[in-house]
């Protein structure tokens, strides 16, 4: 190098100056990297030596190809050492694809080397050509290789090389491979590289898990074959993700519990067990191997062998389990108390006035939540009462973690208010956009935490008791108890209050006495309880002179006394009833059976052990309640009993017309004018007009009387949520300032009784029908954290309101106030005079729910017309419109006329002002107006010539049934109108299923209709696409894109519906917004090879002015070329269908009305199945097709997306099939 002089040496002076004058070691590096910028500005890069570089880089490869010139060692190590200089600087380069791959090829023939060196540095360098974008695919060629050399090796350095390169190469192509091999060589492998091999196989099973069985499975293996080097972060990730992945709870603790009946177990396996088992034991609980006695057993048995820590979660295990699972409680407390005998000065220091409550934040969304604040809030007087303090915590909660808070509270004076926890946050919507969350919850803190038990005599009880005599010292409170008295359940409970319960201190041995003492820091007060059971106080002495017990729907079970002491379940019921009624006297009885009708008799009537034993020893003078066909033998029965429905406001008309019968002394059938008009007859029909008559003024009234959910005591930690107490008791307490004992014991766990708010469906109804006053509420709702959903489906939305159509610029407009009051009053008597129910309206209301074993004439007409449709509409041309016949065109109109109807009558009635009749008929009218909704786009894809092939479909309802059916029977109805239009829509098994099912999903109470897409639906789109802004396609583009790929063909059924949304306005104009859309190919295979190609045509001649660039209008179009397949699955699933929902749409129902309206289409067109082409991070429709069951289908896909399929089963009622032949005589 020449010497630096001149201007060069002065520069170089300088340059060292500076940098000793820096003053920190980043002045220093920018000083430094200022002089590099300088010099390499002074030496230009030259394109050519990189060409050169690269002919070098290329001759190299080429000549390490070539056969050995010399055998001598030297000569091979210096070509090697070329060799691998060379791939060094093209990995370091990491720009040329060719290089890359042809480095990767010429490392991978030095796999196999005999030289150790050479296979180390092999895979050495394959590490970092793993992690390029342009040598990863190449490196997974060499996988089997990398394997053999990790098990063959005798090296452990380089065993430890082929470990890393596996992680490298690792993704989701060959995951369940590489973790396979790894975990199989785990268990030979050297001990001091397991740590690692454990490590990265947990982050490998985590990262490219797409099934969490899976994960599960393979951490688990790692704890039973390298358990030591399983490090706590480990098997805390794993249980984190079961907790956040309710799909893989149950599998959890099945496969866990499994894995501890090894008889060598290790005690992390103990721990993952035992915090699963604590948590989700109640799901595998139903298994008799897996019993709630049989895990506590498994888990407890490993007690003696694990440390400390591990003890002490098993202790915690324990204590879940007394929750998950009462009936073995008894065991867990008689342990307990065995470990407390023990060690009886274990206890360890309890400050009484301090109380700390931790609390568990769980993020199980896929982003995270910033600026994350939960404050704890004592409003009002609790301020001064109650102190809090929280402990800070970070101001962010990951995608799928939780944290956790602990919060102190100092009772400073006694309260009896609950503190307030509110909580903010940001997230990410599903959509994208950011939204903020503020609410607030109420804690469970409540004045017993800080209540001690304290012991006294009988003789100090009572003088205390008469000294507590001024009123504020004292309360009262008489209220009805439930149940007969349980010593044991009331002793529970009131220790687990607090209070010490004391023994033989009150005279009379039916009355509790406890004492305690509560602690604040301003004083100390004695408390002092008495509950006074009232034995005496009967029913009978309020009037009552009629009395039934009734033991049906109960399990034949008895509890351990009762087998001790009866013989058999039937003779328990019968001695308790027959004592019962002879201490009443012998009243008015009645007795209901467990067995209550033929269908529960068990084994049969004749034969049922149960029936017999009642028969035999019951009082002769009870009776006994029974149903079904045997109670129309008139000699055999001693009267009718009428049992309406829990939902009392929907049994109007059947008391009403029970009643009128039960009166009269005759039926008009068979009877002339004269008796009619000299007797008291029952004719059905005026019966009916009578009782409806009422009911139509009970649908227009407005009713301030609304029923609620009734309040609901919590207690934790006890099996019995109310104190079981007789007739009527007296629950009497008082409390003062008392001295303190020396000896007063350490308090038990405190539990608390929590009274739960009272929810009014009248506020549900009116939050789903929508108030444009409670939009602007500033106030966040004040959740209580302890309230427990009311409903399995959820009711949310707020629809449009009145004048929601009107422009900003005339809500602007001040108007003359006596103007609006008269308009605003005109527009109420509309809206009251559109919204009336009538007489009518009510009709087909009891035609479709009210008759007990048959329908209605509209509906069975209903049902006739559909079945004639289903049967004829295939009849005429193809492409033939079925609306140019004249039987069809009008069996089309009455279908769309009873839709329509039905409609408005169901808008109605989510107006009427009877709130709590709206509760009650709400999940009927709602369920009938989806199950049209469905009849409605069938009968628009029929009208449009579309049904090619014929059905023969069947009117199966309640009158071709027997008696013993009835109308609705439990939660899902056996029979009823959407179970029968499903039975007759469906054409197979599974599209049956598809049809009936009931998995509940967000909903709303919004009018919708469905029918098929047509050209003049364009204008709308705009509300389907765009995720909130205007979509970058027009209309027409939108409709050429997600349309007419499906709906063009002249010679195939079109496979397109629409949903809209219909608000009925006070001037009874519908506004119809578009809600969700779908389509549908019928074959996907046969679509892509035949219909695709002349779409792609008409559209490449659509756009040739809009787009002039062949090659760009090409692109553009062939970007709504549907998805391609493999044969594996069209052969299953031939049939694909696509969903577009609008923007932030909160009615999943819709959209399961559109796919289930598909399906049936497609079904009826021959098709065995349909698919569904989802993103992976789609979690919202992934969710959705999961409520339909729809299932993965496992498909290795480049581009990532998933596939969920749905297949049609087995035939029930038959169709032709393809053939060339049927289809000449469907011509």
């Amino acid at each position: 190098m020449p010497a630096v002089k001149g201007d060069g040496m002065r520069g170089l002076a300088v340059f060292i100056s500076d940098i000793r004058n820096c003053k920190s070691k980043e002045a220093e590096l920018k000083r430094i990297n200022k002089e590099l910028a300088n010099i390499r500005s002074k030496f230009k890069e030259d394109p050519s030596n990189k060409a050169r570089l690269l002919e070098c880089l290329e001759g190299i490869l080429n000549k390490a190809q070539d056969a050995p010139k010399s055998k001598k060692v030297q000569h091979s190590n210096a070509k090697n050492a070329v060799l691998f200089e060379a791939i060094a600087l093209i990995i370091h380069m990491d720009s040329e694809p060719n290089l890359l791959v042809r480095a990767c090829n010429q490392l991978g023939a030095f796999l196999t080397h005999r030289e150790t060196n050479l296979r180390y540095l092999a895979l050495e360098s394959m590490c970092l050509l793993a992690t390029s974008e342009f040598s990863h695919e190449a490196v997974k060629k060499h996988q089997e290789t990398i394997i053999t050399s990790l098990k063959t090796e005798r090296d452990v350095s380089v065993r430890q090389r082929a470990v890393d390169l596996l992680y490298a190469m690792c993704d989701r192509t060959n995951a369940g491979d590489i973790v396979q091999e790894m975990l199989a060589y785990l268990e030979t492998a050297d001990y001091s590289i397991r740590e690692e091999m454990v490590l990265k196989v947990a982050i490998l099973a985590e990262k490219y898990a797409t099934d969490y069985t899976w994960y599960v499975d393979v951490i688990l293996k790692l704890i039973r074959i390298a358990g030591d080097y399983v490090s706590e972060e480990v098997w805390y990730r794993v249980i984190q993700i079961v907790v956040n992945r309710e799909d893989v709870q149950g599998y959890a603790a099945k496969t866990v519990f499994e894995a501890l009946q090894r008889p060598a177990c290790h005690e992390n396996m103990v721990k993952v067990g035992g915090y699963i088992l604590g948590e989700f034991g109640n799901l595998i609980a139903g298994d008799q191997r897996s019993a709630p006695q049989v895990q506590f057993d498994l888990l407890h048995s490993k007690y003696h062998l694990c440390s400390i820590n591990t003890r002490c979660l098993l202790l915690t295990t324990y204590v879940k389990f007394c929750n998950l699972f009462p009936e073995i409680k008894h065991v867990i407390q008689e342990l307990s108390l065995q470990r407390a005998q023990q060690k009886p000065d274990s206890g360890l220091y309890q400050e009484q006035t301090f109380a700390r409550l931790g609390m568990f934040y769980g993020n199980k969304t896929p982003s995270q939540f910033t600026d994350f604040k939960p404050v704890v809030v004592c409003p009002g007087a609790l301020s001064v009462q109650l102190q809090a303090q929280a402990k800070p915590i970070d101001a962010s909660v990951g995608a799928m973690a939780q944290v956790q808070q602990l919060i102190n509270f100092v009772c400073v004076q006694e309260f009896n208010r609950m503190p307030i926890l509110q909580i903010s946050f940001n997230y990410t919507q599903t959509a994208g956009g950011a939204a903020r969350f503020d609410k607030f919850f109420y804690l469970p803190i409540f004045i017993n935490k800080f209540f001690e038990p304290t012991d006294m005599t009988s003789e100090t009880f009572f003088a205390r008791w008469k000294a507590l005599g001024i009123p504020s010292q004292e309360s009262q409170k008489i209220f009805t108890a439930k149940h007969p008295i349980d010593t044991a359940a009331v002793n529970a409970k009131l220790t687990g209050v607090g209070a010490k319960l004391l023994v033989d201190v009150d005279p009379n041995p039916d009355n509790f006495v406890c004492a305690g003492i509560i602690h604040t820091q301003t004083q100390q007060i004695g408390t002092l309880i008495r509950l006074e059971p009232n034995k005496q106080a009967k029913v009978q002495s309020l009037g009552c002179t009629s009395f039934a017990l009734l033991f049906d729907d109960i399990p034949k079970e008895m509890h351990r006394a009762d087998q001790d002491r009866y013989d058999s379940f039937a003779q328990a019921q019968v001695q308790v009833t027959n004592k019962i009624y002879e201490m009443l006297g012998r009243p008015v009885f009645m007795f209901c059976p467990t067995e209550y009708c033929e269908t529960r008799a068990h084994p049969r009537i004749a034969d049922s052990e149960y029936l017999d034993t009642v028969g035999r020893f019951l009082h002769s003078e009870i009776y006994v309640m029974w149903t079904g066909r045997s109670v129309a033998v008139k000699e055999s029965i001693s009267g009718l009993l009428l049992n309406p429905n829990n939902k009392h406001e929907t049994n109007l008309m059947a008391i009403a017309t029970t009643s009128q019968w039960r009166h009269a002394v005759a039926d008009a059938d068979g009877m002339n004018t004269e008796d009619n008009a000299s007797l008291k007859v029952y004719c059905p029909e005026e019966a009916l007009n009578k009782a409806l008559a009422d009911w139509e003024k009970l649908f227009n009234t407005e009713t301030a009387e609304v029923p609620t959910v009734k309040p609901q005591n919590y207690q934790e930690g006890l099996e019995n949520p109310d104190i079981p107490l007789p007739s009527e008791s007296a629950a009497v307490s008082r409390s003062g300032s008392v001295a303190m004992d020396s000896d007063l014991t350490v308090p038990p766990d405190v539990s608390a009784e929590v009274a739960l708010p009272v929810m009014a469906v009248d506020e549900m109804v009116h939050a789903v029908m929508g108030d444009p006053n409670l939009q602007d509420a500033t106030e966040p709702d004040l959740v209580n954290s302890l309230v427990p959903e009311y409903n399995t489906c959820t009711v949310m939305g707020t629809p449009i309101g009145a004048n929601s159509h009107k422009n900003s610029h005339e809500e602007g407009v001040t108007e003359d106030p006596e103007a609006a009051k008269t308009e605003a009053a005109e527009m109420t008597t509309t809206r009251a005079a559109h919204l009336q129910i009538t007489a009518a309206d009510l009709r087909k209301l009891l035609d479709i729910f009210y008759l007990p074993f048959q329908y209605g004439p509209q509906v069975e007409k209903l049902l006739t017309t559909l079945v004639y449709l289903l049967n004829n509409a295939h009849k005429g041309d193809r492409g033939c419109s079925p609306t140019t016949i004249d039987g069809l065109r009008q069996a089309i109109a009455d279908m769309y006329q009873f839709v329509n109807e039905f409609n408005g009558l169901y808008w109605k009635i989510m107006n009427c002002p009877n709130k709590p009749l709206l509760s009650e008929l709400l999940p009927y009218v709602w369920d009938a107006h989806g199950t049209l909704s469905l009849i409605e786009g069938l009968s628009h894809w029929i009208a449009a010539g579309n049904m090619r092939r014929p059905l023969k479909a069947r009117v199966n309802t309640w009158t071709n049934t027997t008696f013993e059916d009835e109308a609705w029977c439990g939660v899902c109805p056996a029979r009823g109108f959407s179970v029968d239009v499903t039975g007759l829509l469906a054409n197979s098994d599974g599209l049956l299923d598809l049809l009936r099912n009931r998995n509940p999903l967000p909903m709303s109470i919004r009018t919708f209709h469905v029918r098929t897409v047509t050209v003049e639906d364009t204008i709308n789109f705009h509300h389907l696409f765009g995720n909130g802004e205007p979509p970058a396609e027009s209309n027409e583009e939108l409709f050429d894109h997600h349309f007419g790929p499906y709906t063009f063909s002249p010679t195939e059924p079109h496979f397109g519906f629409i949903s809209y949304e219909e608000w009925v306005e006070e001037d009874a104009q519908g506004l119809r917004y578009p809600h969700c859309a779908g389509t549908g190919i019928k074959n996907v295979d046969t679509y892509l090879r035949n219909i695709w190609p002349d779409y792609q045509a008409m559209m490449m001649e659509k756009y040739k002015e809009t787009i002039p660039d062949e090659k760009d209008r090409k692109a553009k179009i062939n970007l709504w070329k549907p998805h391609g397949v493999s044969s594996d699955i069209t052969q299953r699933y031939p049939s694909r269908i696509h969903l577009h929902a609008k923007f932030c749409t909160d009615d999943s129902v819709a959209m399961k009305r559109i796919v289930q309206t598909l399906a049936t289409v497609l079904s009826y067109s021959g098709s065995a199945g349909v698919h569904v082409v989802c993103e992976p991070d789609d979690y919202q429709k992934i969710s959705f097709l999961a409520k339909l069951q729809f299932n993965l289908i496992p498909t290795k896909r480049a581009d990532g997306l998933e596939i969920y399929g749905y297949r049609f089963c087995s035939y029930v009622h038959s169709s032709p099939s393809d053939s060339a032949d049927e289809d000449e005589e469907m011509a």
